[in-house]
């Protein structure tokens, strides 16, 4: 059986395609193996649309990778909760204060921000 998406609202035909991304990848900056540009050729190698660099409790900012791509570069922060989760800031211009918040005061900040609050994994 294959998996198919019907909507009255998206038709390939006379409305747009999907976007492939990723809202959560690490670079050296915080826990990952490579650069930040070396992240951003190899998802454009990939052919990925988006990324969003979510370095932990550390905004990278976006406009200086921008510039080096095709790809649509989005500004995240993963925050780091006084429970040890980490929950994601999307649209982030700035990182949070480092004060181990609960979740439900991270979220009213990346709010009161403009930004989208995501649960990442606990």
């Amino acid at each position: 059986m294959t998996a198919r998406f019907e909507s009255p609202y998206f038709s390939p035909a006379t409305c747009c395609r999907w976007l492939r991304g990723n809202h959560h990848g690490h670079s050296t900056v915080s826990d990952g193996n490579a650069e930040p540009m070396e992240e951003v050729a190899a998802y454009e190698t990939a052919g990925y649309d988006y990324l969003a660099l979510s370095e932990h409790d550390t905004f990278l900012d976006p406009d200086q990778l921008q510039p080096l791509t095709a790809m649509c570069i989005l500004p995240a922060v993963e925050v780091t909760s006084c429970y040890g989760q980490t929950l994601m800031f999307l649209g982030a211009d700035r990182a949070l204060p480092r004060k181990k918040l609960q979740p439900h005061e991270i979220m009213e900040q990346v709010h009161a921000y403009g930004g989208l609050f995501v649960f990442n994994h606990s």
